[in-house]
């Protein structure tokens, strides 16, 4: 629109000179102590003339100064764009290694509770077949599994079961409800 505008003018402005010319040189001059006299209305025509100019000037160096604004913004514009690339770039890398971590997370929380399932079957064979000393420590790891949130009643119940230790764990979870209350 700014280019349209400004062509409008310069054609308005190339035309309107023409026309001053054509005046100028048709009108009868008279020089008088190096004054030029026009006629009232070729001066009228000549002041309107430079009305035209003067604002076509002010477009021009206007639309000077928001070509150079614009350029600026384009410059930021395209050095924001740059960042942003390489901003999206990161997001996607670390995009990936949180998926991959999550993965790698459900994957050893897998395992970790496939290996405590499996050591419910090895606390109760130790339980069912082990010296004392042994069962002490047994105990004592089940207690800590139980006290992490690894194990729960029912886990605890199931290893202990027909046990020598089971009374001695159904007291503690015993104690342990009755601690929360």
């Amino acid at each position: 629109m700014l280019d349209k505008n400004l062509d409008n003018t310069k054609y308005k402005m190339n035309r309107e000179y023409n026309n001053l010319l054509k005046t100028m040189k048709s009108e009868a001059k008279k020089i008088f102590n190096h004054k030029v006299v026009f006629d009232y209305d070729t001066y009228l025509y000549l002041m309107d003339y430079l009305k035209q100019a003067k604002e076509a000037i002010n477009k021009v160096s206007k639309s000077e100064g928001l070509y150079k604004e614009l350029q600026q913004e384009i410059k930021y514009y395209k050095a924001l764009l740059a960042v942003n690339d390489g901003k999206d770039a990161q997001i996607n890398y670390l995009t990936n290694k949180v998926n991959k971590l999550e993965n790698d997370y459900s994957s050893f929380k897998n395992f970790i509770i496939q290996f405590l399932q499996a050591l419910k079957d090895i606390f109760r064979n130790i339980l069912l077949f082990g010296k004392d000393k042994e069962k002490d420590i047994v105990i004592t790891q089940i207690k800590d599994c139980y006290n992490n949130n690894l194990y729960n009643d029912s886990d605890i119940t199931y290893i202990t079961k027909d046990t020598s230790k089971e009374k001695e764990m159904i007291q503690y979870l015993e104690e342990k409800d009755y601690d929360i209350f």
